[in-house]
């Protein structure tokens, strides 16, 4: 297959930035206008929100919101007697195949190839004939297939762990794998239903897919993890990845979940990766032991009211060493505040022995154990 030509892949990716993001080739977020004269401005009016990132569409209380992809897209809609009476729709909004300049007038105008004025809900957007080929150009390169870690049968997940919590390991996958056990015996033959569904159910009885979990066990030093993790992907894909424990830096399967654009839910891990919330794919409880220092600090700064020691403990690991410098920055300018750093083995045994001691050299001082 010969490879697109660079200009065409330019064009295709300051279109995406368009729908993904609502940014322009110039850096400058689209404009549109509601309602005729209200004008809005931002990437929160970017395309993909409403039709979603994969452009399958969505729904808005009563309001539809079309699929956008490249087939649908530029395919006309037809009555059919057969869909029409398998989907149980009473009835079906026809119109020819969109053209980029069709395309642009739906965009700037609200007025689609067959003539309907569109919903209010639906911007009216401010682009230039580049802008609206840019844009043409990336919904037509768009297609939907089916999602990787999802066949005929079975819809596969992955949790991940990593070196030093055995325990919570244990713990959580007894979870997740009786959860998954109830998941997939506590149905009503749907299995079979989706092996011998009626023509006019088969859309809904075929979607029937059971759960499979896989652990996805990480061994060594965190900058092998990656790499290890694309070699566990190849072997089985799976649609998505849940919960998950994790005792270091988690940077690694951060980068691995946006680059495979891969949704990553809720790990178990002391510490959110930095700027996470700027990705997409991945979201956490919360940022980790940075929030809580971050509480810490203004907790300490309402109650202290004179000098005084903190003593906080803390080991190698990277969470441990983040949440230790978040509180060093949040009391460097409290003057009531002697804050003292005590650093330990990450294997050292903590035993009533070194607390007495250690609290022997610190008396009557406020200690955080990271």
């Amino acid at each position: 297959m010969p490879a697109e030509p660079e200009g065409k892949k330019q064009l295709i990716e300051a279109g995406k930035q368009i729908f993904l993001n609502g940014k322009l080739p110039d850096g400058e977020s689209i404009s549109a206008k509601v309602r005729g004269d209200i004008r809005l401005q931002g990437s929160q009016y970017a395309c993909a929100n409403c039709h979603r990132r994969s452009g399958v569409g969505s729904s808005e209380g009563g309001d539809q919101v079309p699929p956008v992809f490249g087939k649908a897209l530029f395919s006309p809609i037809t009555a059919s007697l057969h869909d029409t009476y398998r989907k149980g729709e009473m009835n079906t909004v026809t119109r020819p195949a969109y053209t980029t300049e069709s395309l642009g007038q739906v965009i700037r105008e609200g007025i689609d190839p067959a003539g309907r004025i569109l919903s209010p809900l639906m911007p009216r957007f401010e682009l230039t004939d580049n802008q609206i080929l840019a844009l043409s150009s990336y919904l037509a390169s768009m297609s939907i297939t089916m999602p990787p870690g999802i066949d005929k049968q079975d819809i596969h997940f992955a949790t991940i762990t990593t070196p030093g919590n055995e325990s919570v390991r244990e713990a959580m996958l007894d979870v997740f794998n009786t959860f998954f056990r109830f998941k997939n015996a506590g149905t009503r033959g749907e299995k079979r239903r989706a092996q011998n569904a009626p023509y006019h159910k088969a859309w809904v009885y075929e979607s029937y897919r059971r759960w499979k979990l896989h652990e996805w066990r990480l061994y060594g030093p965190e900058n092998s993890w990656q790499a290890q993790l694309n070699d566990l992907y190849k072997k089985q894909p799976v649609f998505a990845i849940i919960g998950g424990v994790g005792k270091g830096n988690w940077q690694p399967v951060h980068r691995f979940c946006e680059q495979q654009q891969l949704p990553c839910l809720f790990p178990h891990i002391p510490l959110a990766p930095s700027k996470a919330d700027e990705d997409f794919y991945s979201v956490y409880f919360s940022r980790g032991v940075n929030l809580e220092a971050q509480a810490l600090t203004r907790h300490l700064e309402e109650t202290i009211e004179y000098p005084q020691k903190v003593i906080q403990v803390l080991d190698k690991q990277t969470a441990a060493q983040s949440a230790a410098k978040t509180l060093r920055q949040g009391l460097a300018a409290n003057k009531k505040v002697k804050l003292i750093d005590i650093e330990i083995e990450s294997d050292q045994p903590l035993d009533p022995t070194f607390w007495r001691e250690l609290a022997a050299k610190h008396d009557h001082a406020i200690w955080v154990l990271w």
